[in-house]
């Protein structure tokens, strides 16, 4: 190893195997345990616990250094240590021979090979789901269900047996709700319609009620508004004409007064004019309330 492109690389080999790359390279006695580099290497996987998601990373560099391995053997001898002279230019073509040909056990203890020499290796997979951990409902945590091995399927069923998480890519949408197609063709998101709107089966989309209906109270359509208006034979009408009534004879009396005296120098210091104004405004102003008590139609709303 070059230490110059890693300046830590030789401490931490040394903190570890109690050895250093000087001391591999310029070791003569094959019986040193640093010379010996199957002992030192099951020091180093020892001091380590490699993660399950890069075994296929450490199984694929494997396959070099065994292919590798074996063609220094076959090239150079079992007993030369090193690069021999007839090994290079390196047969590229030999040496894919020997990865289709090796076979060892894994980090994990499993019988790494490729199927009949082809560039495949055996189909083995752990199958993990991301799910609610049973000590503490606020954390998730990666569990393992099953394994996959080499056309065999096992599945564990404790884990399955209390395993209830729905495995989906998309729930299907409730009443009023439409689809939100995502960036996957076949998943969607849920969203509700408006409070005026309604969710048409035929277009997938939600549909404006027309201004003269509302929204049903389950959602599913558009009706007709209901047109309630005041009654003018309840209490409340009577009482609101009689006083609007009273107001509307008493402006009318005012305003008999002031037709009456209307030359007299008074009513002319006051303004004719801008008195009868107010005198006509005040007397708008009560007849509302009898316009409020009829049925309510088009011409009615425009002058209310």
């Amino acid at each position: 190893p070059n230490e110059t492109e890693n300046v830590w690389l030789d401490k931490y080999w040394v903190e570890v195997t109690g050895c250093s790359f000087y001391e591999i390279e310029t070791e003569t006695d094959s019986s040193s345990d640093c010379y010996n580099l199957t002992d030192v290497l099951a020091v180093i996987k020892s001091s380590y616990d490699i993660h399950r998601t890069l075994t296929q990373v450490v199984n694929a560099v494997q396959v070099y250094v065994y292919a590798i391995d074996n063609l220094l053997t076959e090239t150079c001898g079992d007993d030369y240590y090193g690069l021999c002279d007839a090994v290079l230019p390196l047969n590229h073509t030999r040496l894919v021979e020997h990865m289709q040909e090796t076979s060892f056990i894994d980090e994990y203890g499993h019988l790494f090979e490729f199927i009949n020499g082809s560039a495949d290796p055996v189909p083995r997979y752990e199958i993990t789901t991301f799910q609610q951990s049973e000590d503490d409902d606020e954390t998730y945590e990666w569990s393992t269900i099953g394994w996959y091995n080499d056309g065999c399927l096992v599945i564990d069923p404790g884990v399955m047996a209390s395993y209830t998480a729905d495995v989906v890519c998309s729930v299907p949408c409730s009443e009023n709700e439409y689809r939100i197609i995502t960036d996957s063709s076949c998943c969607w998101d849920c969203a509700s319609c408006l409070e005026y709107e309604v969710f048409d089966n035929e277009t997938l989309e939600c549909v404006e009620c027309p201004s003269d209906q509302i929204v049903s109270d389950d959602r599913s359509q558009c009706e007709d508004i209901v047109v309630t208006y005041v009654d003018f034979t309840s209490p409340l009408p009577i009482a609101m004409m009689a006083v609007s009534g009273a107001g509307v004879l008493l402006t009318l009396a005012i305003l008999g007064v002031w037709v009456k005296y209307r030359a007299t120098p008074m009513i002319k210091a006051a303004g004719r004019e801008l008195s009868f104004i107010l005198i006509f405004g005040v007397f708008l102003s009560f007849t509302p309330s009898f316009l409020l008590v009829l049925k309510p139609c088009y011409m009615l709303c425009l002058s209310v």
